[in-house]
């Protein structure tokens, strides 16, 4: 998988959420995800380890990685905010052509 497959797929994934909520610092917490826990209830139909989805689906565990560090960069957000803002900036990686290193947007 590219790079920018990887992150069209967690667009994807994101954009799957019934709720546009992400929980931070865990896979899934109080009926909400993150990020890759997104990726895995889309991809896989469950919420499962991150370097298990690398490995299943042949991305660069770095990638996810750094998707997971977006993810839970900042502990005053509200999971609505913290969706908005990984969704933005992965939109803006795709946009980017992916060559640039993963980098967030900075909240409103």
């Amino acid at each position: 998988m590219t790079r920018l497959e990887f992150l069209e797929r967690v667009l994807e994934a994101l954009d799957s959420l019934p709720r546009h909520r992400l929980c931070r610092a865990a896979l899934w917490l109080d009926g909400d995800v993150c990020a890759m826990g997104a990726f895995g209830k889309r991809f896989a139909g469950e919420t499962i380890a991150v370097r298990t989805l690398a490995k299943r689906y042949g991305f660069d565990p770095d990638w996810s990685n750094q998707i997971v560090d977006l993810n839970d960069k900042y502990r005053t957000e509200t999971p609505e905010q913290r969706f908005a803002r990984v969704r933005n900036a992965v939109v803006e990686m795709i946009g980017l052509n992916t060559k640039a290193p993963l980098r967030e947007l900075e909240p409103a």
